[in-house]
């Protein structure tokens, strides 16, 4: 199981990273500064929150830095109930929901 949730990670990550690397020359339009997000609290070290409710994990940290390569930035919500989150992704009021995960069993 851990095997198969880090397989599906590390392809994540990579077209995340190789999709940012490539068009890291272009520069965001001036009306786009930022990017929302929410995601799942308890996928540790994915995705997980802290004592203070801040979302953290690999998933947030390697989210950030390829935003950042193209001059944006991650804003994530505070902490919703896991149908809303995504209820507010298919309604367009949050772009992306981080540590999303399908269990394959």
């Amino acid at each position: 199981m851990l095997i198969r949730i880090s397989i599906i990670f590390l392809a994540l990550f990579s077209f995340f990273t190789i999709s940012f690397s490539a068009n890291s020359q272009d520069q965001p339009s001036n009306s786009c500064k930022s990017f929302s997000g929410n995601g799942i609290n308890n996928w540790y070290p994915f995705v997980y929150r802290k004592n203070d409710g801040q979302l953290t994990g690999i998933v947030v940290d390697g989210t950030q830095e390829a935003l950042k390569r193209i001059g944006l930035e991650l804003e994530i919500d505070n902490d919703k109930p896991w149908k809303r989150i995504l209820y507010d992704l298919e309604q367009g009021n949050v772009d992306m929901v981080l540590g999303a995960r399908c269990l394959l069993e």
